[in-house]
């Protein structure tokens, strides 16, 4: 970049924690905590990718195995789900990709899930009505309420798996999270260290932008390039923290053995704005600095059962 594209870049960072300061007053008070969590976690590997075809599941099926796996959690999700599936609240379109719309006044939603006609459709339809469990009109917590969603995601796999479906296909409907994390948490190491000096220190260090190769994991001529991108894109680069926080959240709750019951514990301390119960049910004695150990960058390896040779 060009010096003067630097002090261009200033102003349209401290543009930008302005607005996030009024739009995404989580994101700007725990912008320091939010580094701290993200500065040592590791990229996933490339190594081991799964690719082939998913196994074929019908609308109706995929809507009886979230239903199920809801049943787990509490019965009155698996109620609820399929109330709103038969009210046409959750619709499946291929032309349109997996996400929950809502009122944030009347907390009136709808759903829609892409329609592949495979296991994928399940997988999704289990994140995002997750969201729908937990909408309130007091509190807007993005990277809490994918922590839940991404939770119940992985939680999911584990109970297809528990069903039959193989661990190569599973691979497969996780590396959509891997390729989603893996180009979020270059994005948030880059920017990260940008804003909190903007807004801690009122500029940016030059220290700052010496470390940021080796901080980011990534040349000098792709910093300047994702640099400028800052400066053309409207966006602050800062709106995945969320999906990144939320991964590597998920995993420490996994990890830790969190149950079916536990879930929706978390789930409704969310809904109700019950944080130190929430924190307590997935944190515990942990410390934002070491929540990303339990992120490794093998977690999306597909590990092929090994053929061994049976003695005659």
């Amino acid at each position: 970049m060009r010096k003067e594209d630097y002090k261009q870049l200033e102003n349209k960072l401290q543009q930008n924690l302005e607005v996030i300061k009024k739009t995404d007053p989580f994101l700007y008070n725990e912008m320091r905590i939010i580094y701290e969590m993200l500065k040592d976690a590791e990229y996933p590997t490339s190594k081991g990718l799964a690719k082939g075809p998913l196994p074929k599941v019908t609308v109706e099926e995929a809507v009886i195995l979230a239903a199920e796996f809801l049943e787990n959690c509490s019965p009155k999700y698996k109620e609820k789900l399929l109330e709103d599936y038969s009210n046409g609240k959750i619709a499946f379109k291929p032309e349109k990709e997996s996400l929950i719309e809502w009122n944030f006044y009347t907390l009136d939603y709808n759903i829609n899930i892409e329609k592949t006609d495979t296991i994928t459709m399940a997988c999704d339809l289990v994140h995002e009505y997750f969201h729908s469990l937990n909408l309130n009109t007091y509190i807007l917590r993005f990277a809490l309420t994918e922590t839940v969603s991404i939770t119940a995601e992985l939680m999911f796999l584990e109970f297809l798996k528990r069903k039959g479906y193989s661990d190569y296909d599973l691979n497969i409907v996780n590396q959509k999270r891997r390729h989603y994390y893996n180009d979020n948490l270059h994005q948030l190491k880059l920017a990260l260290p940008l804003y909190l000096d903007k807004k801690e220190n009122n500029t940016i260090t030059e220290k700052t932008y010496r470390k940021l190769p080796e901080f980011v994991g990534m040349s000098q001529r792709n910093i300047d390039i994702n640099l400028e991108n800052i400066l053309k894109t409207e966006k602050n680069c800062l709106e995945t923290y969320d999906h990144t926080i939320g991964y590597i959240q998920s995993r420490m709750a996994i990890c830790k053995g969190l149950s079916y019951q536990d879930l929706a514990s978390l789930n409704e301390s969310l809904k109700n704005a019950n944080f130190k119960e929430f924190e307590d049910t997935l944190i515990g004695d942990d410390s934002v600095e070491t929540i990303h150990t339990y992120s490794t960058r093998e977690d999306f390896v597909y590990r092929p059962i090994q053929l061994v040779k049976s003695k005659e």
